[in-house]
């Protein structure tokens, strides 16, 4: 009688129960003690900001966004330095914004008290609350982080929504002979190619490396002044200690401007783009080839989170001016029409189309318009840190809406968007990676390495 009322108890339990945070688990997987954020008492707050590299200000700031809910929800929006725009701050009215330390590695995560909802910007960011959307399937979207797999995972599930495309290892060339790599590109893409590498970030137009590229004369550029380069990337580094990719990426690219004072060591030639197509050749299995897109009339960025098109006004004109205030024009019957389009598209004829247990990834899609009412998906953007999310004022608005009003609800109506424990994301990861041929011991060798660290097995979070 006992063991099934237990049954019972399991099976009817309320969804909501299984919306808390196992935080043994998550702290035996990340090998990190769990610490309380006390809603009576300051005097831990050293301590845990020593342990969390959360900083003391910040903490207090948690603290009396908690205590003014009144255990209602509340929504916590972490920052980092270079994502700050004092501009926006205005904005955030509903959520309570956090700027953590770049670089920083915590010893202990803080768990927040109550209804905490997290926007987790990278990984667990050293807190977490008792929702956290942004960390839903968050090993199957490292995986996808790859330009690669997340190809894969797309024309799987969604397939002509995304252009071709394919590893460079696969056509079977030697590195030292990028003429035979173009001539093989060229007739596998009649109507042109992209490359990328698996794990670029910040790419930009001009510095796409495409069918029309002068490979051999990127690469001259590269050898000519190569130890110059490398003089002045070290340099860019050590003096942007803790800087992001992104930021890195950005620097560098001012090495190929012409008038630029970085330009001027280079005389006037192109080593970045040189610096790209060399480490392109010499990692073929990290470097993508895509069929070219041969018109993109427009491009948008569409945010995603827990299975469902955010909507609201976050959609945004990816290459219009800056992302801020005037993102497109709100009064275009042309933008508002072609926008709620292009939301319908991502949903039904992608999102609607990944199994519910997988669909919780939060991404920020990418989508070309390529004739009008017809859209590709450029890329996925697995993760939370779509920074049309920290300073479009539409885009704060809109997602602060969403957890603060709908997310509850959201995942009690829809409870396969929870999505999978750890073991079971990495049996998908593993199962694709069968399906289509695919070394993740070599393409995913960072990932891999993680997976062997510590016990497996986690409840989902959300």
């Amino acid at each position: 009688m006992i063991k099934l009322l237990l049954i019972l108890f399991i099976f009817y339990i309320p969804k909501s129960v299984f919306a808390c945070v196992d935080s043994t688990c998550l702290s035996e997987n990340l090998n990190l003690p769990i610490l309380d954020l006390s809603l009576d008492s300051e005097s831990k707050d050293f301590e845990i900001s020593e342990k969390t590299k959360i900083p003391v200000n910040e903490l207090k700031k948690i603290r009396e966004a908690a205590i003014k809910a009144k255990g209602s929800s509340y929504v916590v929006r972490v920052w980092y330095p270079d994502a700050i725009n004092k501009r926006y701050k205005k904005y955030y009215r509903k959520s309570t914004p956090i700027t953590l330390v770049n670089g920083a590695k915590p010893e202990a995560i803080l768990r927040l008290p109550g209804e905490s909802i997290v926007h987790h910007r990278r990984d667990v960011d050293g807190i977490i609350g008792k929702y956290n959307p942004f960390l839903i399937n968050q090993d199957l979207g490292q995986y996808m982080v790859n330009k690669y797999f997340e190809a894969l995972f797309v024309t799987k599930y969604a397939p002509d929504t995304m252009p071709e495309t394919l590893l460079i290892s696969d056509l079977n060339f030697e590195i030292n002979s990028p003429l035979v790599l173009k001539k093989l590109l060229d007739k596998k893409f009649p109507r042109g190619w992209v490359l990328k590498r698996a794990y670029d970030t910040a790419t930009t137009k001009s510095f796409l490396i495409t069918e029309k590229t002068d490979i051999k004369a990127a690469l001259q550029d590269f050898n000519d002044y190569k130890e110059i380069f490398y003089q002045e990337r070290d340099r860019i580094i050590n003096e942007n200690p803790g800087a992001n990719t992104d930021t890195i990426t950005r620097l560098l690219k001012n090495f190929d401007k012409p008038g630029h004072h970085s330009n001027k060591l280079f005389r006037g030639a192109k080593p970045f783009l040189g610096f790209r197509v060399a480490m392109m050749l010499k990692k073929p299995y990290w470097t993508i080839a895509q069929e070219k897109i041969p018109q993109i009339i427009r491009e948008y960025r569409v945010e995603v989170l827990g299975g469902k098109v955010l909507g609201s006004g976050s959609t945004v004109y990816r290459y219009q001016g800056t992302p801020t205030e005037s993102d497109f024009d709100e009064n275009s019957l042309l933008i508002r029409d072609e926008v709620s389009e292009i939301e319908k598209f991502v949903q039904e004829q992608f999102l609607d189309k990944i199994p519910e247990k997988l669909r919780g990834i939060p991404m920020g899609l990418d989508i070309a318009v390529v004739e009008p009412g017809i859209f590709k998906i450029i890329e996925t953007n697995p993760g939370g840190n779509s920074g049309f999310l920290v300073h479009s004022v539409r885009g704060v608005k809109a997602l602060d809406k969403f957890l603060l009003n709908s997310w509850k609800e959201h995942i009690n109506a829809n409870p396969g968007i929870i999505g999978l424990d750890k073991r079971e994301q990495l049996q998908i990861t593993d199962s694709l990676a069968k399906e289509f041929n695919l070394d993740l011991d070599q393409t995913h060798a960072h990932l891999r390495a993680k997976k062997a660290r510590g016990p497996l097995i986690c409840k989902k979070i959300i």
